[in-house]
């Protein structure tokens, strides 16, 4: 079943043309049969022996259909066609198809002349027509109620906020030959990485692209943060299961912020994802984060240079001007413009100088189309607001935060953007905006400011969500976050005042640099302030632990917190940018005679469960660096000594079954990048991927026993890394390499997408006549209801 009511009419009208071109067996043409507007089909500009007229009123009743189609008989009587067709996507009684058949019969052979809705549908199921349904991607991805599943949760996508912007970008969605493109190399190499300019359109293709996979039953999982490591850790590690991993902004929303360690980590996620083929990898970047990245990353620039990951740029230029009027159709007549707007951008054709500015930009027509701005405008002014903003585009929000928000307003879309790129839980936001208002003396106690504000920014520059049960709040658009940050780096009073109010360690990390913000955590350690502090999760402890073994801060009140904490501090951790694990902070407190005294650590390790806290989330690493400063420091603690040696093989045997990354090790081996390169992506077999199972196992048995026989000696992991790479080229000889190449390559596998023989370039019509902007808005555009 397909869902026509999501398309727009310039959408449902080129899949009509599509259509009605394959049934009638001519190439249809556009051509504009008068002076007061409308555009029609036909298969000859000159003579019209074939003219057809496409009514999109899925979503209106069938007289108001009726009421449309009779504007249309003084133009039929005029032309005189051979055979008039009308193609509607409603579905029709068989009287509704009379009374329109009586309209036009001196012109129409029978009511077969009269294409509704189940024909149409009856079209795209048949088998030789699914490359015109595959041409027009909205259509294909809503058929079988595909995102009515995703909507109602019954595909697994793993991110709320996720869900939310694909049911409400879907429909302002355009297919253009960017995406196109880009599908097709997703299809070959299951990677890609988008970027371009802010606002093009990155993250909207990119969560089609993601969508495109669920149709083909692929889980979704999606992040924001940058954070590759919480992403990874959930990727199933079943090769079976079907995953497209999705990392936006995956290098910095608005200036490159990848830490220390984390381009290695980028890096290895690639390699891990080019192992299997039901795993798909999309990232998407800025340009100017993208080549920062190049520039201050050595590793992560050696392997791009190796072309191991297609890039595809989304740059405003390569957007043809069809589908940027396109763009801004679908923007007008989904936000529901009021036809006294349109017919003004109508008058003198001025959408053209719309689509045609130097500075157009979808995320402009995305703001200018908003219906909290547009209602401020009369239908008059509507044309020239629109050009004032494509003038002066750095202007879009300066307007917005300077002359139409109030002080207060303003305070807290400061607070938000100190708190999150994303989003953040609201009553945290509530706490850091009540916290700066008392500071400055604007509190009120018979007024909930917070509400109030809340309440009038909602939809014009935040949204709320309810995500698992709590509630989330960020901006409605990423350019507002590019604008606050501007302009606090050109506003040192307002950037004092945000410092001036920190509650939360996230405001800390985020507003100041790392020198300074460290000077601020170490005072507020020393003075004792830092107990008011908030954050979340265990941030606010592991800063506290940073801090102490740092810095040897020696504070009674701290001990209750030193003694009960060390189960909070995960395994690894980032400080200020600094990557550290938790076998450094333990190190440091037990290396250091200060710390080590002062907060009891003897005495307390003869506690169980202080014991179980202070070693756990320890990996062997990590046990072994803590056993030999035990050992070097000549430390009595027989108890923990005993534990740390009897947990040393249970966590060897877990990093071997579950962090150990053989493909890293594999694809560096002399010989075996050969068959990737032979072999093209899109056939990767199951068989290969069990094979690759298998040697994986294979070479963990054999770490797990040259381990095993090291305990006690100091473990060298680069010999270790030779001896793997070894154990390796011997697994692997080039016999075996060109037998499985051979078997590989040539061998017939069923493709993940259907394997049809289209191309999006081909319609089944032409411009005819008319401009292809003038096909698109020289149309009757349907009053708001």
């Amino acid at each position: 079943m397909y869902d026509f009511t999501n398309l727009s009419d310039v959408e449902f009208e080129k899949l009509s043309a599509d259509i009605l071109s394959r049934k009638l067996g001519v190439k249809l043409r556009y051509f504009s049969p008068g002076r007061d507007g409308g555009i029609d089909l036909t298969d000859d500009v000159a003579q019209k022996n074939i003219v057809v007229q496409v009514k999109h009123y899925a979503k209106s009743s069938f007289t108001s259909l009726l009421t449309s189609l009779k504007k249309e008989v003084d133009k039929v009587d005029e032309l005189k066609p051979t055979q008039y067709y009308v193609c509607v996507s409603q579905q029709l009684t068989a009287t509704n198809i009379n009374e329109i058949y009586e309209l036009f019969k001196g012109y129409m052979k029978d009511t077969s002349n009269i294409i509704t809705r189940d024909i149409l549908v009856e079209f795209l199921e048949e088998e030789s027509n699914q490359d015109i349904l595959r041409k027009n991607f909205k259509l294909w991805l809503l058929s079988d109620k595909l995102l009515k599943d995703i909507f109602n949760n019954n595909v697994f996508i793993d991110s709320e906020v996720l869900l939310e912007d694909i049911d409400d970008e879907f429909k302002y969605f355009v297919q253009t030959k960017v995406f196109n493109e880009a599908l097709e190399i997703l299809k070959k190499s299951r990677l890609i990485m988008i970027q371009g300019s802010p606002g093009v359109g990155k993250s909207i293709n990119s969560k089609m692209l993601a969508a495109a996979f669920v149709k083909e039953d692929y889980i979704i999982r999606y992040t924001t943060d940058g954070q590759v490591s919480n992403i990874k850790s959930v990727i199933s590690q079943n090769p079976d299961v079907k995953e497209v991993i999705l990392l936006d902004d995956c290098l910095g929303q608005y200036y490159f912020s990848l830490k220390e360690g984390q381009d290695l980590e980028l890096i290895s996620l690639i390699k891990y994802i080019k192992q299997y083929e039901n795993k798909v990898l999309i990232l998407n970047t800025r340009v100017t984060i993208f080549n920062e990245a190049i520039r201050s990353r050595l590793q992560f620039r050696r392997y791009l240079d190796k072309g191991k990951l297609p890039i595809k740029t989304i740059d405003i230029d390569g957007i043809s001007v069809e589908e940027k009027a396109e763009i801004f159709y679908n923007h007008l007549s989904k936000n529901k413009i009021p036809k006294a707007y349109f017919s003004e951008l109508r008058k003198d054709k001025k959408y053209r100088k719309i689509i045609e500015h130097r500075n157009y930009n979808p995320r402009i027509i995305e703001f200018v189309t908003e219906e909290y701005r547009f209602s401020k405008v009369s239908p008059p002014d509507y044309y020239n607001f629109i050009l004032n903003h494509l003038n002066n585009p750095m202007d879009v929000w300066a307007d917005e935060f300077e002359q139409k928000l109030e002080e207060i307003d303003r305070i807290f879309m400061y607070t938000l953007f100190s708190l999150t790129d994303t989003y953040t839980d609201i009553n945290a936001l509530e706490d850091c905006f009540i916290f700066r208002l008392n500071n400055e003396g604007r509190a009120k106690s018979t007024v909930n400011l917070f509400d109030e504000v809340k309440s009038r920014l909602t939809k014009s520059l935040v949204r709320i969500m309810d995500v698992n049960g709590s509630r989330k709040i960020g901006v409605l658009n990423p350019s507002i976050n590019d604008y606050m940050n501007s302009y606090l780096h050109l506003n040192k009073i307002g950037l004092n005042a945000i410092k001036e109010s920190i509650l939360y360690i996230e405001q800390l990390e985020k507003i100041f640099e790392k020198e300074e913000a460290e000077k601020i955590l170490i005072s507020k350690l020393i003075s004792g302030e830092f107990i008011n502090l908030k954050s979340f999760g265990n941030k606010k402890i592991e800063y506290l632990f940073y801090g102490i073994s740092k810095y040897n801060i020696l504070t009674d009140s701290y001990k209750p917190i030193i003694k009960s904490c060390f189960q909070n501090i995960d395994k690894s951790l980032s400080f200020f940018g600094e990557k550290l694990e938790k076998k450094d902070l333990l190190v440091k407190f037990l290396e250091e005679p200060a710390l080590y005294k002062f907060y009891e650590i003897e005495q307390n390790l003869k506690n169980e469960e202080f014991k179980d806290d202070f070693i756990s989330n320890l990996d062997y690493k990590g046990i072994i660096e803590v056993l030999s400063v035990i050992k070097n420091k000549e430390l009595s603690l027989p108890g923990l000594t005993e534990q740390l040696e009897s947990d040393f093989f249970d966590s060897l045997d877990f990093y071997l079954s579950d962090d150990i990354e053989i493909y890293d090790y594999i694809e560096d081996i002399d010989g075996f990048e050969v068959f990737y390169d032979l072999m093209p992506p899109e056939e990767h077999s199951k068989e290969f991927d069990e094979e690759v199972q298998k040697l994986r196992s294979s070479v963990r048995n054999l770490i797990a026993e040259e381990l095993r026989s090291q305990l006690g000696k100091k473990i060298d992991f680069e010999a270790i890394k030779e001896e793997l790479e070894e154990i390796l080229e011997i697994t692997i000889s080039k016999d075996k390499l060109y037998d499985a190449v051979e078997r590989h390559l040539y061998q017939e596998n069923e493709p993940d997408f259907d394997d049809y023989p289209y191309d999006y370039d081909n319609r089944g019509y032409e411009p005819g006549d008319v401009d292809q902007t003038d096909i698109i808005f020289e149309r009757d555009y349907p009053e708001v209801e």
